[in-house]
């Protein structure tokens, strides 16, 4: 719990620095948004694979997500990597699309693929085991539950691990790499603390959004402004918990390696 509400009070207390380390990432999202805002309204139509025209959106599609998902990964890095300095470090940097630090936003966007390639290791199996296992119980309810309840299970265990192991990436923000074992040695007291915050914090997440949502459906039955508030609300939602999770890498960090106390003045 005190780690949660110390990241939250870091978020919150230096809300204007947030915002301006993320402008340009505010700034390359809002027009893939209004995109994908443009799609949704437009394919209403049934799929039709046997379609030249629509094969060539799906693969337009695919194309314009995998730009944006590369380009919001290098902005992201340069957002992370201001963050973890500016609550380390107190440092501002000069610009704050791609720091001058280089070789950092590399290692540090290296290290990043590389944790998530073992999360991805992880993940694959485990869902394709769950689509094996679903086939074979036939679609029987209390089974197919049972299952989604042991994926949960496995989630949430795994979860603060990969965050604990994920601190090697302020490490690399600071020039003062780790290696994993380091990084899960440091933090191998901190499980509990690290669970309960990402439990906390995801059905906070969850039932805001879940009110809000149904709240907009309640008040709004016009299709098209639906869709764009509910659009705008996730754009809101997806930049807060990107800097929840920056800043709970941060916090673990500063708590772990340099002894700091887990409270924030």
């Amino acid at each position: 719990m005190s780690l949660l509400i110390m990241v939250l009070k870091q978020v919150f207390e230096n809300l204007s620095v947030a915002i301006r380390f993320s402008l340009f990432w505010i700034f390359i999202s809002i027009p893939f948004h209004i995109w994908s805002i443009s799609n949704s309204l437009n394919s209403s139509a049934a799929i039709n694979i046997t379609d030249p025209s629509m094969i060539d959106r799906i693969w337009s599609t695919l194309v314009v997500n995998l730009l944006f998902t590369l380009v919001l990964w290098v902005v992201g890095t340069s957002v992370a990597i201001n963050w973890h300095r500016y609550v380390l470090r107190d440092e501002i940097p000069a610009q704050t699309f791609l720091p001058s630090l280089k070789n950092v936003t590399f290692a540090y966007m290296w290290t990043s693929l590389k944790i998530g390639m073992i999360v991805l290791a992880i993940t694959i199996p485990a869902m394709l085991l769950f689509g094996l296992i679903s086939a074979v119980a036939g679609g029987n309810d209390f089974f197919l539950i049972l299952l989604v309840l042991i994926l949960l299970g496995l989630f949430l265990y795994f979860i603060p691990i990969v965050l604990r192991m994920s601190v090697i990436l302020p490490s690399i923000a600071l020039e003062k790499p780790l290696i994993i074992e380091e990084a899960m040695e440091l933090t191998k007291d901190l499980n509990g603390k690290i669970f309960g915050s990402i439990v906390l914090f995801t059905l906070s997440m969850g039932v805001i959004g879940g009110i809000v949502q149904f709240a907009l459906v309640f008040i709004i039955s016009e299709t098209t402004t639906l869709i764009i508030l509910t659009s705008i609300i996730n754009f809101i939602l997806s930049w807060f918990s990107f800097f929840i999770s920056l800043g709970l890498l941060t916090v673990i960090y500063g708590y772990a390696v340099e002894k700091r106390a887990l409270s924030y003045d």
